[in-house]
C-alpha cells in the first residue's frame, strides 16, 4: 500500500469539535463537549490495547466519580477523563497519524477535476487530493458549493431530511 498523506483542512484555530478544550488567558481550562469516555466490555484485543496504551502515557485516567444520573448500559465497564482535556485525544491521534492540518480554512466548495478533488476555502487558497471525507454537520454539508451536483437526488433529499437538536454549553472562568 503506498504511504499516505493525510491533510486535514480546519477552519477553527484548533482541531477537536466537540472534543476541544476551551482555554482562559491564566490557565484554566474546561470541556465544553465531549467531557469523558465510556469503555465498552466488548472490546477487540486491539482495542483494548489502545485503551491501555492511553492510560499508560497520561492521555486518559480512570474518572474517579460515579456520574450522577448516568444510565449505564450493562456493556459499560469503565469510564475515563482526559486530565489535559478532551482536545489531547485528538491531538494525539493527529500527531500518531502524522497528519498535517491548515488551521483556519473554511472550506466552502468542492469540485471534481480529471482524477482529483479540488476543495477551495474561504481564505482564497485551494488544494488538490484524491479523496475527500467531510466530518461536518450535514447543515454544513449541504451549503458547500459544487457538492449537490455529484449527490444523486434521493441522496439529496435524505440529507435534507437530518434533523438535529441544539445543545448549548457554558463554561465560566473565574
Amino acid at each position: 500500500m503506498p504511504e499516505l498523506s493525510i491533510i486535514i483542512i480546519e477552519k477553527s484555530k484548533g482541531t477537536g469539535g466537540r472534543m476541544c478544550t476551551s482555554r482562559s488567558s491564566f490557565g484554566n481550562s474546561v470541556d465544553l463537549g465531549a467531557q469523558f469516555i465510556t469503555k465498552s466490555s466488548k472490546l477487540t484485543n486491539i482495542q483494548n490495547r489502545l485503551y491501555n496504551s492511553l492510560l499508560d502515557e497520561g492521555i486518559f485516567q480512570p474518572m474517579p466519580n460515579n456520574i450522577e444520573g448516568i444510565k449505564s448500559a450493562s456493556s459499560a465497564v469503565s469510564n475515563f477523563i482526559c486530565p489535559r482535556g478532551s482536545g489531547s485525544l485528538v491531538k494525539y491521534f493527529l500527531a500518531k497519524a502524522g497528519c498535517d492540518v491548515l488551521y483556519e480554512h473554511r472550506v466552502i466548495k468542492i469540485s471534481a477535476l480529471k482524477e482529483k478533488w479540488e476543495t477551495l476555502c474561504e481564505n482564497g487558497t485551494s488544494h488538490e487530493f484524491d479523496a475527500v471525507v467531510l466530518t461536518i454537520p450535514v447543515p454544513q454539508v449541504l451549503q458547500l458549493d459544487g457538492l449537490h451536483s455529484y449527490l444523486e437526488s434521493d441522496q439529496l433529499e435524505k440529507l435534507k431530511a437530518v434533523e438535529y437538536c441544539s445543545r448549548y454549553a457554558v463554561g465560566f472562568f473565574l
